[in-house]
């Protein structure tokens, strides 16, 4: 399994354009499920046909043509809030399709204490503008975070 990492993922200016938007005091999030947590569908399938957010091609553009994408299948901004306490959760693909050659990406809009562990490989940080890519059926855990008031992560799973 290919794991990428790289640091400084997105050009400066534009990872800092992408931060303006989001954390606008008039950027459209919603609550997730039975969590705290907000989150903002930039591509999504939606009665069987695929939608994009108004915000999609601003934020999503310049990650397509730094990766060279054939597809994106899907993509989601998600605001996780303080916890009091650190907490792992495990991320299971429901209906492992290992013919799926699809990748699932994560950008870090800001640091936390938080990570992300790819069952079986490693544990990486989450750090600001930190790019982590691996096979989509991968099993992984995410963790809360008790250093800041909130983190935000770009959530892709795609195709090259």
């Amino acid at each position: 399994m290919t794991v990428r990492v790289e640091n400084n993922f997105i050009d400066n200016n534009f990872f800092f354009e992408v931060c303006t938007i989001i954390t606008d005091p008039k950027f459209p999030w919603h609550i997730k499920d039975s969590t705290n947590d907000l989150v903002h569908d930039l591509i999504y399938e939606s009665s069987l046909k695929k939608e994009n957010s108004f915000y999609a091609t601003k934020i999503l553009d310049p990650i397509i043509v730094k990766l060279n994408l054939k597809s994106i299948v899907s993509s989601r901004l998600t605001l996780n809030f303080r916890r009091p306490s650190f907490e792992k959760n495990l991320i299971q693909e429901e209906g492992i399709d290992v013919n799926n050659k699809s990748l699932r990406g994560f950008i870090a809009i800001n640091s936390s204490n938080s990570e992300i562990e790819i069952v079986g490989v490693n544990k990486f940080s989450l750090v600001e503008n930190r790019f982590i890519s691996f096979p989509k059926n991968n099993t992984y855990f995410t963790s809360s975070h008790t250093d800041k008031k909130f983190k935000i992560v770009l959530e892709i799973i795609y195709n090259q």
